[in-house]
């Protein structure tokens, strides 16, 4: 979907780094004029367009704003985008980045499960998204921790958030005879290297993720390896787990 979700704002929370504050908007736990929520509204798209801003899932965030008639900060950083930079092949979502990386409490627990948030209590929805704007804001401390990190994400990956905002709400040109001609010597490099494979372990498929564990951990006997998502550990062979099984 390349449009926003529809839907009012129902609370909105900031974050310095050591203190979040919320506040509710069009949550029905809230009931107040039409005059104070337009208030309260333009107030917020003023905050976002002073910046710089820090959200998780920039592009999102971006577009709903854009939407609402805000212009875009002057510098906004992406935790979201910034992960997938650091490493593309770890779970991006910020619950799973703050407890691998800043060893966060599953904050989340407390949400109703399979519930609109528009039902969820005001209080219980605003601490929670308090506590996403304190991770966020720690996640991208903790991101730019090192020099070649720092530069990386300051000289590609921030220019590039606000540009993908624009690639999906304008659209791009792609040349489609060499899309098709590179997708097509991909296609045959991962058959070869498939065919290599299961002719050495006959009847693997490597698209599924319980063979490929079964094969490395127990038929192999290599070191198993593990994430953690929204606090349980899970085996795993996903791309940081192949990685690290390669340099054994």
């Amino acid at each position: 979907q390349l449009s926003p979700m529809p839907g009012g704002i129902l609370c909105a929370a900031v974050c310095d780094g050591e203190e979040s504050v919320w506040t509710g908007l069009a949550h029905r736990e809230n009931p107040q004029t039409a005059q104070t929520w337009l208030k309260k509204l333009k107030a917020l798209l003023a905050f976002w367009s002073a910046g710089p801003r820090i959200v998780h899932n920039a592009k999102f965030e971006s577009a709903w704003m854009r939407s609402a008639g805000a212009a875009d900060p002057a510098l906004l950083y992406d935790t979201m985008l910034q992960a997938c930079w650091l490493n593309e092949n770890e779970a991006h979502g910020l619950d799973a980045l703050a407890v691998r990386y800043l060893k966060a409490p599953p904050w989340w627990i407390h949400l109703p499960q399979d519930q609109s948030f528009g039902l969820v209590p005001l209080q219980t929805l605003g601490t929670y998204n308090a506590l996403d704007a304190l991770w966020t804001h720690r996640l991208h401390q903790f991101q730019r921790g090192e020099p070649l990190e720092k530069k990386l994400l300051d000289e590609l990956c921030i220019p590039l958030v606000k540009l993908l905002v624009t690639m999906e709400q304008r659209g791009l040109h792609v040349d489609s005879k060499t899309y098709r001609l590179a997708l097509n010597e991909l296609d045959r490099e991962a058959q070869l290297r498939e065919r290599k494979v299961t002719r050495s372990f006959q009847g693997l498929n490597l698209r599924s993720s319980k063979q490929v564990q079964t094969l490395l951990y127990q038929k192999l006997k290599l070191p198993k390896q593990y994430i953690r998502q929204k606090g349980v550990k899970r085996l795993t062979a996903d791309g940081d787990a192949l990685q690290v099984l390669a340099k054994l």
